[in-house]
């Protein structure tokens, strides 16, 4: 990417709201991430986990001790009628609740984000709904990635085919690096009531987020992140911290993420190419490389049309 390129886009980005080169974002700024987490979640994470639970209708897990742990931990961090569900119907209903909840966190912007937010103005109240949008935006990285990782595993043990075959090291160490993130994500969306969303960011007291948390000394933690979805993304209390890390950069980081995915894709196709080929592949494997090519097609239209914003941002 030229340097032209690069300044403009970082001139569009999320990083303009907090490094001090501006003073205000927009919550058209706000309307347009939610809304492109939830078409990846749509497009991406809801079908890999559809097809995760027509191909293992059949298979019997009940041996499976990282199956049986997984499951467990969703049924306590996240509940919500998962206890006689399997494991990948337990991310569905996760995942199906999470587009529920950013439905309506997509409506509820525009009636408590002011057109135009000053930095240091940033109240709990719009934390916790930020703080729900990139829990959601986490989880639509990262189920896909762990249900590849998860039969990665399950075929090495089963089948005897080594899991580096599927997986990539990177993408092993994501998993490991994140399954802590991803209960915690759950045990927040868990805590998500639809019918009260809204009736509790009402009830979140509107104070603005200091740099010294002074705040916290006035009210008690649960009012102020009712879901526990702001904790996540600290160690050391600083919610405004979180807030410039979560969402700094957006569009730099989207556009990065989007072109490693692509390259990951590339390789899965490649490798399932070569097997069905060789005549070992099966109708699941096939349906993988059939949705990975219309993955594969989104994700070059997005780099481009990221390319073509850089390109023409006038900020």
């Amino acid at each position: 990417m030229n340097q032209d390129v690069q300044l403009a886009r970082e001139a569009f980005s999320f990083s303009a709201i907090f490094d001090g080169i501006t003073n205000f974002f927009k919550s058209n700024d706000i309307s347009d991430i939610l809304e492109d987490t939830r078409s990846r979640l749509r497009d991406s994470t809801i079908p890999a986990v559809s097809i995760a639970i027509e191909e293992t209708r059949n298979i019997d897990f009940s041996s499976s001790k990282s199956y049986q742990m997984t499951l467990h931990n969703i049924r306590r961090h996240y509940g919500n009628n998962t206890e006689r569900q399997g494991l990948f119907e337990a991310l569905g209903n996760v995942t199906l609740h999470a587009e529920k909840i950013i439905n309506e966190l997509i409506a509820m912007v525009s009636k408590y984000f002011p057109e135009k937010t000053d930095r240091n103005s940033i109240t709990y109240p719009l934390a916790q709904i930020m703080a729900l949008g990139e829990t959601i935006d986490f989880l639509v990285v990262f189920v896909p990635k762990y249900i590849r990782y998860f039969m990665a595993y399950h075929l090495e043990e089963v089948g005897g085919i080594p899991a580096n075959r599927t997986i990539s090291k990177p993408q092993d160490e994501y998993i490991k690096k994140n399954m802590m993130n991803f209960y915690r994500s759950i045990d927040s969306l868990g805590k998500v009531d639809l019918k009260n969303l809204e009736r509790m960011v009402r009830g979140i007291p509107e104070v603005a987020i200091s740099e010294d948390g002074s705040e916290k000394k006035m009210f008690n933690q649960n009012r102020l992140d009712p879901t526990g979805a702001l904790q996540r993304f600290t160690t050391t209390g600083n919610i405004l911290y979180y807030i410039q890390m979560a969402w700094v950069d957006y569009q730099n980081y989207r556009y990065k993420l989007s072109k490693e995915e692509l390259e990951s894709i590339k390789i899965d196709i490649d490798y399932m190419n070569s097997v069905i080929s060789s005549g070992t592949g099966d109708a699941y494997l096939e349906k993988q490389r059939e949705k990975a090519h219309e993955r594969m097609a989104k994700l070059e239209y997005e780099i481009d049309k990221y390319e073509k914003r850089a390109l023409g941002t006038s900020y």
